[in-house]
């Protein structure tokens, strides 16, 4: 054991702490393995991963929330179910868009937005 001036219940709480973070560093592991098994058993997360820096976990989470998009007409409704487009009032001949809605899943919609800014922030955008 290491002699230092932490108390014996402060290096008990940083024992405890290590193990729980190396528990979870575990589970993280089998659930990243899971999803590299279940992402190679579907065309349709490959084709999606096919984009530029969207790798197993976003194509399983646009996935999880689009299905295989066949019930979206078009691509607009596609990013609105994401969570991506403004809100929009119309009216006869006059369009409103305001902010972006909070529609859809919020962890979903950062996943994206942080594989947009790193391959704008790369040039390769």
């Amino acid at each position: 054991m290491i002699d230092n001036e932490l108390t014996a219940l402060a290096q008990e709480s940083f024992n405890e702490f290590y193990d729980l973070f190396g528990d979870l560093d575990h589970r993280i592991v089998l659930f990243d393995r899971e999803i590299d098994r279940v992402f190679r058993e579907s065309d349709a997360r490959q084709c999606i991963a096919k984009i530029k820096r969207v790798g197993p976990t976003t194509a399983a989470a646009i996935i999880a929330a689009v299905g295989d998009g066949s019930t979206c007409k078009n691509g607009r409704r596609l990013g609105a179910r994401v969570g991506f487009l403004p809100r929009q009032f119309s009216g006869g001949d006059r369009k409103v868009l305001t902010n972006i809605s909070k529609r859809g899943n919020q962890h979903r919609r950062c996943l994206l937005v942080h594989r947009a800014r790193v391959s704008f922030n790369l040039g390769n955008g």
